[in-house]
C-alpha cells in the first residue's frame, strides 16, 4: 500500500468516526429528550392519580373557576382520561383539539389547530411537556384561558 492510499484510508476512517460520533450523539439527545417527556407525563399522571384519592382534583378545580366550556388539547392517553372524566362528572366538553391520528373514539368533535376553534371558557393543554409552544399557537387562533393539565395537578 502507498503512502497515499495509507492516508487516505486513514483520513477515511477518522471522518468516518467523527460523522459515526455526531450521529450518535443526535440520536442519544433525541432519546434523551423522549425519556423526559415520558417522565414528566408519568409524573403529571402519577400526581394526578394521588390527587383523586385526596379530592383535590380536575373536576373541583374547574368547579372552583366556574368554567362553563372547555377545551382539551391533546387527546391521546391522558387526554383520554381527562375528557372522559369531565363528561362523566357532566362538564361541557365543546370540543378536543388533536394534530395527529386520533387513537380513541370521542363524543365530541375533534378539531386540528389549523381549524376556525369555537369559543370556550378554557382550554386545558395535556401535552405538558410542550405547553409553552401550543399555547403560543393557541394564543394565535382562539381568545380564552389556556391551562396546562400540570398546572391543575400541581396545582400552580
Amino acid at each position: 500500500m502507498s503512502k497515499k492510499c495509507f492516508i487516505a484510508y486513514l483520513a477515511g476512517i477518522g471522518c468516518g468516526f467523527i460523522c459515526g460520533v455526531s450521529y450518535c450523539k443526535k440520536e442519544i439527545r433525541k432519546a434523551y429528550l423522549l425519556s423526559e417527556k415520558n417522565r414528566f407525563l408519568f409524573r403529571t399522571a402519577t400526581q394526578w392519580l394521588n390527587a383523586e384519592r385526596t379530592k383535590a382534583d380536575v373536576i373541583n378545580y374547574i368547579n372552583c373557576r366556574e368554567y362553563k366550556s372547555i377545551a382539551v388539547y391533546g387527546l391521546s392517553y391522558l387526554g383520554k382520561v381527562l375528557v372522559d372524566k369531565l363528561l362523566d362528572n357532566n362538564i361541557d366538553v365543546k370540543y378536543g383539539i388533536d394534530n395527529g391520528t386520533v387513537n380513541f373514539k370521542y363524543d365530541i368533535p375533534v378539531y386540528t389547530i389549523e381549524e376556525k376553534l369555537p369559543e370556550v371558557d378554557v382550554i386545558i393543554v395535556t401535552p405538558v411537556f410542550s405547553f409553552e409552544i401550543i399555547k403560543k399557537e393557541l394564543s394565535k387562533k382562539i381568545n380564552c384561558q389556556i391551562i396546562s393539565l400540570a398546572d391543575i395537578v400541581f396545582e400552580r
